[in-house]
């Protein structure tokens, strides 16, 4: 029985080491042209409306990664700007609205909306920004999405978290 045994293992260790493939030569990459100027401002511009997240004077909206409510380091750079901009403008009150794409049961949608939401304020008391009293958190799931959700480019609209003054 040992023999059997020692010899599907040579025999396996020998399939292993026998299975391998050519080794993949590395492919050149096209240097690319040199920027001019007016293309590196159409970029600045257009990171920097990505960043901004739309900030209007209606509300802001902050988005998260497929079942996330995570906050990392670039959302809270987002919602520093945020806050900052709402002290600017004096606001007292605000209401959080947690979103999301849609999931396996509505359960799991409404789930996901309030944790994002809660995570939006949290952070927004942890920076002393808003006091928990001063703050209304909402999950609404994935019952009001901003895009369609047959477009998988278009889903992350939806798992997003609107910040709303009040005034």
């Amino acid at each position: 029985m040992k023999k059997v045994r020692v010899l599907l293992l040579l025999l396996s260790v020998l399939f292993m080491f026998s299975c391998k493939s050519a080794p993949k030569q590395k492919e050149e990459k096209p240097a690319e042209p040199e920027k001019t100027q007016e293309q590196e401002v159409v970029k600045e511009e257009t990171d920097k409306k990505a960043n901004e997240k739309n900030m209007s004077d209606d509300y802001y909206t902050v988005y998260f990664a497929p079942q996330s409510y995570q906050i990392d380091q670039f959302t809270a750079q987002i919602l520093k700007e945020i806050g900052e901009d709402l002290k600017a403008k004096n606001v007292k009150k605000i209401v959080i609205y947690g979103h999301s794409a849609k999931l396996d049961s509505q359960k799991d949608e409404d789930r996901i909306a309030l944790q994002r939401a809660i995570a939006v304020a949290s952070y927004f008391q942890k920076m002393k920004l808003f006091d928990a009293n001063n703050i209304i958190v909402e999950g609404k799931g994935a019952s009001e999405p901003a895009r369609s959700h047959s477009e998988i480019t278009d889903r992350f609209k939806n798992r997003r978290v609107e910040i709303h003054s009040v005034k």
